[in-house]
């Protein structure tokens, strides 16, 4: 809050759309989607003034991500990854272009749109790839593993769940092992492996709670302000 009014004293319209996405940002994660809405749309103001073409795509990806996970609107969801999708493409900052891509796709296959995901998965495989990045580069395998399933495509979704499941276990990126978990166990539900799918739910279901708790302790009002700036992008830097 200091810091939101000392932004304002000065007339500084970038520093305040950028705590305004911030803020926001924090209100999704704190599953507070309408007050993130009125924040975020307060950043954009903001940031259109400022001329903040490149911390407003992360504004605009923070907003598609309240419409698609809280929303359950998953066209507008598409429109505002598509506006930052943009921004981040022309910027050449490809890491964050294909996280929003890989956002997309989850749109769409919210609304079992499952070949345009199938393909918008495989655009972000590559893209991973390519700047080698691995927590996106697993996420999308694993989703796109749901996405086969859905087409019946059982062994090739288990082959990608797999690959998926493995970088995550590597590089220790326990929200999408628990992604894995429950994906993997619906894949052997599918394919009549039900001993297998029980032991991998227990697993997912064992993490969440642990994930579960341990947000709860990170996102303390005393800590609040401690992950606003743990998570500031400084996209000039990039």
């Amino acid at each position: 809050d200091q810091a939101l009014e000392l932004a304002k004293q000065i007339n500084d319209n970038k520093s305040i759309g950028l705590i305004y996405s911030k803020i926001g940002k924090l209100n999704y994660i704190l599953e507070d989607p309408e007050e993130a809405i009125k924040v975020l749309v307060k950043a954009i103001e903001k940031q259109r003034f400022s001329k903040d073409n490149i911390n407003i795509a992360e504004t605009y990806k923070t907003l598609g991500l309240v419409y698609l996970n809280y929303k359950k609107e998953y066209n507008s969801a598409i429109d505002y990854f598509n506006s930052a999708i943009t921004i981040f493409d022309d910027k050449d900052l490809h890491a964050y272009e294909a996280e929003t891509i890989m956002y997309k796709a989850d749109a769409y296959t919210a609304l079992k749109s499952y070949t345009i995901a199938e393909e918008l998965y495989e655009e972000v495989i590559s893209i991973s790839k390519r700047y080698q990045n691995n927590k996106v580069l697993s996420s999308t395998y694993i989703k796109l593993a749901n996405v086969k399933a859905a087409l019946d495509k059982l062994e090739e979704a288990d082959s990608l769940a797999n690959l998926g499941f493995q970088i995550a276990e590597k590089n220790n990126f326990k929200h999408i092992l628990n992604l894995g978990f429950k994906i993997k166990s619906q894949i052997k539900e599918e394919a009549g492996e039900f001993q297998s799918a029980n032991y991998l739910l227990k697993q997912h279901l064992a993490l969440n709670d642990s994930l579960l708790k341990a947000k709860r302790s990170y996102l303390a009002p005393e800590k609040r302000l401690t992950f606003m700036f743990d998570n500031h992008i400084d996209y000039q830097k990039e």
